[in-house]
């Protein structure tokens, strides 16, 4: 079972990566609506939460010297990491777009199609701790932004400066 498992996502791997990121970004689009709205925030949330843990399974499991590494554990935890993390930049860029002008928001938009388009082209750059955390912490950015002007009920510099 596991042998054929692994057979499966090596043969698809090079499809199964786009349809985790498009169904992530339509589920989004259907799910989330306004950033105050509690759902939106425990997707977030989730989404956040599944990506720190997949990035601390895959590399504890990595760092291990056993020869029998699961390899098929491997390909789910660094899918399910770009699930997730495609969640997070696709539910950011509707909430940018949705939020204000597209001239004002233009660098972060561009950011997250790069990522998109990058998510296919980098594929092999998950395995790696530094690409893993600089992508979560990008993802946790963008969240903040939009999360810590509703919890204070302001914004400007300093809402910015504190979700830095």
């Amino acid at each position: 079972m596991l042998e054929k498992g692994r057979l499966f996502f090596k043969k698809y791997e090079r499809y199964i990566s786009p349809v985790t990121l498009v169904t992530g970004f339509i589920l989004d689009s259907i799910m989330l609506r306004r950033i105050d709205v509690l759902f939106s925030n425990v997707v977030f949330i989730s989404y956040l939460l599944i990506s720190a843990l997949s990035i601390l399974l895959l590399n504890v499991h990595q760092s291990r010297e056993t020869e029998k590494r699961s390899e098929i554990f491997n390909i789910v935890l660094i899918f399910l990491l770009q699930f997730c993390i495609g969640g997070l930049f696709s539910a950011s860029f509707l909430f940018y777009s949705k939020s204000g002008a597209v001239i004002a928001s233009w660098p972060f938009l561009l950011m997250i199609i790069i990522y998109v388009i990058g998510n296919e082209i980098l594929r092999k750059n998950y395995i790696l701790l530094g690409f893993q955390i600089s992508v979560f912490f990008t993802a946790l950015f963008s969240y903040l932004i939009f999360f810590l002007p509703v919890i204070f009920g302001k914004m400007g510099d300093s809402m910015f400066l504190l979700s830095v």
